[in-house]
């Protein structure tokens, strides 16, 4: 005689994530390693970073230099150290035309005020900033004497101060296209 069959188990089966989705699960950090991140990524050294977020009481400096350093070597770890890093440095990039707009509510302030030597002040350096005045560079060539030169910031080039400087010195001509350069 046969034995009957047993009735199959009506247990969902577990269904496989993609591999896509268990990867980005893999990268996930523990709290712990995210608190690390963030305290080195805000300027903390690693040593004072697991200090403040693992339990190292007992543990000697030598140990907790070794683990900090461990920690901070965990490429999910260094990853997000860097992606703070980025996000941080991104934001504390000032373009021109918010130096310009913090300047101009300087200057009024002042002007509010009744500074008046305040206003002129954040006035002109709005206006240094726009490249509105020349800047004077001056320089010493090897027993020639001095050469002036005057820069204008935002409309000449460095590059265009080192041809007129090589002209100057006779160490070549400058490209026909090279504008004139004011002596």
């Amino acid at each position: 005689m046969t034995k009957p069959k047993k009735p199959a188990s009506r247990r969902p089966k577990k269904k496989r994530q993609p591999k896509q989705v268990q990867e980005s699960r893999s990268e996930k950090l523990t709290a712990k390693q995210e608190r690390f991140a963030q305290r080195v990524a805000s300027g903390s050294r690693q040593t004072e970073a697991y200090r403040a977020v693992y339990n190292a009481k007992r543990m000697s400096q030598p140990t907790v230099e070794v683990e900090a350093s461990r920690l901070a070597g965990n490429p999910k770890v260094s990853l997000r150290i860097q992606a703070l890093l980025a996000v941080a440095a991104e934001a504390a990039v000032c373009t021109k035309e918010q130096h310009l707009t913090m300047l101009a509510e300087l200057r009024d302030e002042s002007r509010s005020k009744g500074d008046i030597g305040e206003a002129i002040k954040a006035e002109v350096k709005r206006g240094e900033a726009a490249g509105h005045y020349p800047q004077r560079v001056n320089g010493t060539i090897r027993h020639s004497g001095t050469v002036e030169h005057e820069h204008r910031a935002g409309t000449e080039s460095v590059h265009d101060t080192d041809r007129w400087l090589a002209e100057v010195l006779g160490a070549g001509e400058a490209p026909a296209s090279a504008p004139a350069l004011p002596h």
